[in-house]
C-alpha cells in the first residue's frame, strides 16, 4: 500500500524523525537515495543543513538549482510505502535479525521504485513558459522509516520524500513536471511503479 501527498512542511518530517529516533528507541535516521542525491554527493545519512537546502531548491553548497529556489519553492512529494499488515506484525514480534532483514527489504523496495521512476516516468520543464519537457537523469529522495501508525499499531512504513528537483541530461537542474508524473488520465505511472516493488518485502525474507 502507498500514498502520495504534497509536502507542506519540511520541518514536520524533520521533527518527526528526531522524535521517533530519540524517544521511541530504534527508528533509523533518514537516508538519501536516488541518482540525483549521488550526483550532488550527498552523504547517505541525512544532515539537517543539507535536508533544508535541498527541499528549498538549493544544492548542498547553497547554490540555486532552480529559478524559484527559496521561500516560494514547492518542496516536493511524500510518497509513503506501507508494508503488508502481516509483515508489520511479523516485524513487531520478530527478533533483531529478522527485523533487520525486513527493514532491509523495505528499504530495497523503496529504492527500486525510485529507480523505476527515474528511468521511466520523471520529466522536467525547460524553455519559455516551461513548455518543453525533458527526461531526467536523477531524482533526490529522502527516506524516513517508521514502525507504528498514528494509532500506535504496528505498521512498518517509509516516507520517501521526493524533492521537487531533477537533473537533466545536460547536467543542469530544474523542477519536476508533477501533472504528468502523478496525475495523468490513465492510472498514474508513479502509483504503479511505487506499488509493485512492495512485494519485495514478502520475498526478501530469509
Amino acid at each position: 500500500m502507498m500514498s502520495i501527498n504534497p509536502i507542506n512542511s519540511i520541518e514536520y518530517y524533520e521533527e518527526l524523525a528526531k522524535e521517533d529516533y530519540y524517544t521511541q528507541g530504534g527508528e533509523p535516521p533518514g537516508k538519501w537515495i536516488g541518482r540525483g542525491a549521488r550526483a550532488l554527493k550527498l552523504s547517505s545519512i541525512i544532515e539537517t543543513v543539507d535536508y533544508r537546502r535541498i527541499f528549498n531548491g538549493f544544492g548542498p553548497d547553497g547554490e540555486k538549482l532552480c529559478e524559484n529556489a527559496g521561500d516560494n519553492h514547492r518542496p516536493g512529494w511524500d510518497v509513503t510505502f506501507s508494508a503488508p499488515k502481516s509483515v508489520s506484525v511479523l516485524w513487531a514480534r520478530a527478533d533483531e535479525d529478522v527485523r533487520k532483514a525486513i527493514q532491509a527489504a523495505q528499504q530495497a523496495a523503496v529504492e527500486q521504485a525510485l529507480t523505476f521512476i527515474e528511468e521511466h516516468a520523471a520529466t522536467t520543464r525547460r524553455g519559455k513558459g516551461g513548455k518543453t519537457l525533458e527526461r531526467v537523469t536523477g531524482l533526490i529522495g529522502a527516506t524516513f522509516e517508521h514502525s507504528t501508525s498514528r494509532a500506535q499499531d504496528a505498521q512498518l512504513h517509509t516516507h520517501c520524500l521526493i524533492a521537487n528537483l531533477a537533473e537533466r541530461q545536460d547536467g543542469t537542474w530544474g523542477t519536476l513536471e508533477s501533472k504528468q508524473f502523478f496525475f495523468g488520465k490513465k492510472p498514474p505511472v508513479a502509483f504503479t511503479a511505487l506499488s509493485l516493488p512492495m512485494a519485495c518485502v514478502n520475498w526478501a525474507l530469509p
